[in-house]
């Protein structure tokens, strides 16, 4: 029976394996007057999609937000307080750049017009925002966790 130890040291890099799984599911419609327009992933916001009507660039947020969590993958396996301060970081760079990219895309979807338009955040944007919470939550945890215990003082003189 493996340790309690020996299980939590998978979870960190598991979460982060599972937001970049979440990279290729759906991240978000672009609608117009109630119609879908287009339907992008992750990886599709990274790279940039070319259809019939219209060139998509790739996002600098989404870029960084996919960076942060491969990056995590590596370091979560790294131990102590170090692998854990290292990957809450990550993961608070992943909520930042997601919550980035949300500002510059409702943003420009108000100047553009936004009545016309429609943005739906889908399933794969969702779900690696609330891993990357979770991610967070859990190293912060690691790295509180993992501070020794002050050395007892004398009451006594």
């Amino acid at each position: 029976m493996a340790s309690k130890t020996s299980f939590l040291r998978w979870v960190s890099p598991g979460l982060f394996g599972c937001i970049v799984i979440c990279f290729f599911l759906p991240f978000m419609n672009i609608s117009c007057s109630g119609k879908t327009f287009i339907q992008l992933t992750g990886i599709e916001l990274i790279t940039g999609k070319d259809t019939e009507e219209q060139h998509y660039t790739g996002s600098f947020p989404i870029a960084v937000a996919f960076g942060a969590a491969a990056a995590g993958i590596a370091v979560g396996f790294l131990k102590g307080r170090a692998g854990a301060a290292a990957s809450g970081v990550l993961a608070l760079v992943g909520i930042g750049a997601l919550a980035w990219f949300r500002y510059l895309v409702d943003k420009s979807l108000t100047a553009k017009g936004g009545s016309a338009f429609g943005i739906e955040y889908l399933f794969g944007y969702w779900a690696s925002f609330l891993l990357f919470i979770a991610a967070a939550a859990f190293n912060v945890g690691r790295f509180v966790a993992g501070r020794k215990a002050a050395p007892p003082t004398s009451t006594t003189e």
